[in-house]
């Protein structure tokens, strides 16, 4: 009689058991759901906004939507691309509110995806994964993937090291290569101020002559209205993921160098010839010249 009973309540416990576990399992779901709720309010206010033909001005809503160094960097995508990076579209889709989809990937990460061209033979689907943070207080977008890394998400695609990598100047190729995996950090890391900060590393690193061959550069570009255009990455942003690719080549003759790195889908590497000066014990970076800027020499 007691073995019956406790095989009954073995059979018992053997039943109930999942179905606590599934209990919990909707549970915490349910909870997680609820727990990210703000954030898919956030996006959501974002990209209606983003996708409406009223929208007429970007700044304010980027100020409200993404954090203090997205600010900055959004309009350095914009520049480099000519698209706007929330949307990956030049021009606002029709009705691509209506198709609006937020999912969560894990981890702050979040795919936004809509459809743009709807019912006509163009149709195609637009997936652009954001990253999302919290800044004084409030959900904002503290990442947004280019469209040239396509649906690559992770925190590894900025620089998030608590220190940066030290500059050898007791040697041309060392300091050269040691130069651009600071300056490449640097430029991909996602903190507030980065101009200001890139701009006191070219002080340190840069002679007078090529300090003034970037202003030169700059300048250029800013008559147009691109305002950051930055001649030692031979462009507007730059994305920490490309560093990988860094090569710097020894050229022939003076002490000069070529430095390239590739973005993706680009057919070739950006490329640029630096030449370096030793003054007073220490390298320094004496020239800059990109291939499509002939007027600031070669």
């Amino acid at each position: 009689m007691k073995k019956g009973v406790v095989f009954r309540l073995f059979l018992l416990l053997f039943v109930i058991a999942p179905l606590g576990i599934l209990v919990n399992a909707q549970n915490n779901s349910a909870g997680g759901a609820s727990d990210n709720s703000e954030e898919v309010a956030m996006l959501t206010g974002l990209y209606r906004a983003c996708l409406s033909s009223e929208l007429d001005n970007k700044t304010s809503l980027y100020a409200k939507f993404l954090t203090k160094a997205m600010q900055e960097k959004v309009w350095r995508m914009v520049y480099d691309s000519n698209i706007d990076p929330v949307i990956r579209a030049q021009d606002i889709p029709e009705d691509s509110c209506e198709t609006l989809k937020i999912e969560p990937l894990g981890d702050g990460w979040y795919m936004v995806s809509y459809i743009m061209g709807k019912g006509t033979e163009y149709e195609s689907k637009v997936a652009i994964p954001v990253k999302v943070v919290r800044e004084d207080g409030e959900y904002r977008v503290g990442y947004i993937v280019p469209y040239y890394l396509d649906q690559t998400y992770g925190d590894n695609l900025w620089y998030s090291g608590d220190t940066y990598p030290a500059v050898d100047r007791s040697e041309p190729l060392a300091f050269v290569k040691g130069f651009y995996a600071l300056y490449m950090a640097k430029s991909g890391s996602m903190l507030p101020g980065l101009s200001r900060s890139l701009a006191e590393v070219r002080a340190e690193y840069l002679t007078p002559k090529a300090l003034k061959q970037f202003a030169e550069a700059e300048k250029s570009y800013l008559l147009d209205g691109y305002k950051g255009y930055d001649l030692l990455l031979h462009g507007f942003n730059f994305e920490y993921s490309c560093s990988s690719s860094l090569k710097v080549v020894p050229l022939e003759g003076k002490e000069a160098y070529s430095v390239s790195y590739e973005i993706p889908g680009r057919e070739s590497p950006e490329t640029l010839r630096v030449e370096v000066v030793k003054q007073e014990g220490k390298y320094y970076i004496d020239g800059i010249y990109g291939k499509e800027n002939g007027h600031f020499g070669e």
